[in-house]
């Protein structure tokens, strides 16, 4: 089962974004479940508290393997972030990305625009320092 995503998170989203940001939500669980089945990930537990407004962090499994699923309102951040741990794969101290789904769709004045991003990463265990995660092994990251 997907946990709910807060309620000062929706309304946040809501409020900043409109209608925009309905639709993200509208969508938000089924993006969920679609990479949950993908990368064959159980929730682990609440998606965890604070963070920024617009973007959502969840524990995840995949199998015995700790991991963290990262999501949120598509603002050039969230893209900037996945490019940064792209850049910095492999290196100790960063977050190891596992995989990764992104889609950008090039709108025309009769199309609508979209972009979406959702991160896997492995899971730090608290208190940990960052140094001493192990890298991932590169795999192949996918774009819809």
């Amino acid at each position: 089962m997907i946990p709910a995503l807060p309620e000062a998170k929706q309304r946040f989203i809501r409020k900043r974004f409109g209608s925009a940001g309905d639709e993200w939500l509208n969508r938000h669980t089924a993006v969920l479940e679609s990479v949950a089945d993908r990368w064959e990930l159980t929730f682990d537990g609440p998606q965890y508290a604070g963070g920024f407004p617009c973007n959502a962090i969840y524990p995840v499994r995949r199998g015995s393997e700790l991991l963290v699923l990262k999501t949120g309102f598509p603002e050039p951040e969230l893209f900037t972030e996945l490019t940064m741990l792209q850049l910095w794969q492999g290196r100790s101290g960063c977050v190891q990305l596992v995989d990764f789904v992104q889609r950008h769709v090039v709108e025309s004045r009769h199309q609508r625009f979209e972009r979406r991003a959702v991160f896997l990463g492995k899971r730090c265990a608290h208190g940990a320092h960052g140094a001493t995660v192990e890298p991932a092994r590169s795999e192949e990251h996918t774009s819809e």
